[in-house]
């Protein structure tokens, strides 16, 4: 019964060896057999270094911390996971603005589709845009009095279309203008969850 046991723990210790193996950086995950809380806090630094951030900063900024500190390994899994989101939401925006590159004219007429016809989007955009005060002043130019961007599609289309195209980084400002309504236990938006198909 004794062997038993000593050779059931030299077992486990194996497998323990070989799962640690498999499960060092990043491309090792899984989410079966390798997950974040397996890697190191170097590992889990490097995540964060991908997308040129400091995990420290990242965890000093989380937890609203006003002195250093050291950081228990939970701690570092929480920051590699703010690090992985960043990642996405990057990868997201790439695809977005590469998307818009290809054929700009399609891209803005779904967007200006959306913005005047479903419901409370267009208060919301023009809340968003109105921090864009060469963009609003633009659009006064093109507008007679009275109108507003909502009755003149065209124009809002122009609008939109020259300004992503000067500035790509006003097309990651409405990207949520595509988000649909998901169940709420969906963990991560699909970039192609979109109403363009």
């Amino acid at each position: 019964m004794k062997s038993i046991t000593i050779l059931s723990i030299i077992l486990l210790q194996l497998l323990s060896r070989q799962t640690n193996c498999e499960c060092l950086t990043e491309k090792d995950l899984d989410y079966e057999t390798c997950f974040l809380v397996n890697l190191t806090d170097s590992a889990l630094a490097n995540i964060c270094d991908g997308v040129e951030e400091d995990i420290e900063d990242i965890l000093a900024n989380i937890l609203e911390l006003e002195d250093f500190r050291e950081f228990t390994h939970d701690e570092y899994v929480r920051g590699a996971e703010e690090c992985l989101m960043m990642k996405d939401a990057d990868e997201d925006e790439g695809s977005d603005l590469e998307e818009f590159l290809m054929d700009p004219d399609g891209y803005v007429a779904d967007m200006t589709e959306i913005i005047t016809e479903k419901e409370g989007v267009y208060e919301e955009f023009i809340a968003k845009l109105s921090q864009r005060k060469e963009v609003m002043a633009h659009a006064k130019e093109l507008l007679e009095a009275g109108e507003e961007l909502k009755d003149k599609p065209d124009v809002l289309g122009v609008l939109l279309k020259r300004y992503i195209t000067e500035d790509p980084s006003l097309l990651s400002e409405f990207l949520w203008l595509f988000e649909e309504e998901r169940d709420p236990n969906e963990p991560v938006r699909d970039p192609s969850n979109r109403k363009r198909n």
